[in-house]
């Protein structure tokens, strides 16, 4: 997809195949999920666990509405990031409950979101938050959108698209002149990827189509005309319950229920750092 190399079969799991490009190093899932089957996996149960199965596990989250209390602290990381371009209009996209939004607009920051999820934009928007249930291409598309956002906001959303001509494609037409993107996937060539190998736990099909490391990104943003202006690894926080619900998935292991009730709440930093965050200029 980045480099037109001969890509080979890497992983199979959970009935999906991950294929890697030894020369780019891109790990992408072949065949990739249709935008209906996508749909159908960002329902209800993605955000909230179902309640009369207590294991099931869907990649997704345990709560997200609990998920999102402990985010002050990142997006507060963000905004300092932020404040640095003198960016003032701000989409969101893949927005869900639209909690980013109502950060930034709490701090005088105008902002408004798109999330492909109609149960997760109809809870945002209950809570009169501006989010559109629209995928970014097709959002670019509507005869009724003003194309003139000084910055795109795609946090944790990269890795789950499958069409990057279209991202970048509607990317470029909603921007201002050098607007910018502001990008957080995990990266491929972080010490957690590189120990755990397969075994890594951002290999989560159907949601992640594509796992990009920091040369590869840069190389695919250049091919549409963005110039990556910063590049670095991030921590992350995270409640202990958010954090067991991810174990149990990744590890098959039924844990204690007293733990999440009794240590749940607990927020602490991630350290492993395999997170990136890139910044892209349209050029």
């Amino acid at each position: 997809m980045i480099c037109g190399s001969s890509t080979f079969p890497y992983l199979y799991k959970g009935g999906y195949k991950y294929l890697h490009c030894p020369k780019c190093s891109l790990f992408f899932m072949n065949p990739l999920p249709t935008s209906e089957e996508l749909l159908l996996f960002y329902s209800k149960d993605y955000f909230e666990k179902p309640e009369n199965d207590l294991y099931t596990y869907r990649c997704g989250y345990d709560n997200y509405e609990e998920f999102m209390s402990f985010k002050k602290t990142f997006y507060e990381f963000l905004l300092k990031e932020i404040n640095h371009y003198m960016v003032r209009d701000i989409l969101d996209v893949g927005a869900a409950y639209g909690g980013f939004v109502s950060f930034l607009n709490e701090r005088g920051v105008q902002a408004s979101g798109i999330e492909i999820s109609e149960f997760a934009t109809r809870r945002a928007q209950e809570n009169g938050i501006d989010i559109t249930c629209a995928s970014l291409e097709s959002f670019a598309n509507g005869t009724n959108v003003v194309k003139s956002f000084d910055m795109l906001c795609m946090l944790d959303v990269f890795e789950h698209f499958y069409d990057y001509t279209k991202v970048f494609m509607g990317s470029r037409s909603l921007l201002k002149a050098n607007g910018l993107l502001l990008i957080i996937t995990p990266s491929s060539n972080s010490t957690a990827a590189r120990i755990l190998k397969k075994k890594w736990y951002h290999f989560l099909p159907p949601q992640h189509t594509h796992i990009f490391n920091e040369q590869n990104i840069i190389d695919l943003l250049s091919k549409y005309d963005f110039k990556v202006i910063s590049s670095s690894y991030i921590s992350k926080q995270f409640s202990l319950k958010y954090f067991l619900h991810i174990f149990e998935g990744w590890s098959h292991i039924k844990l204690p229920k007293y733990l999440v009730r009794r240590f749940g709440n607990f927020v602490f930093t991630f350290p492993m750092r395999d997170n990136m965050m890139i910044i892209a200029r349209k050029i």
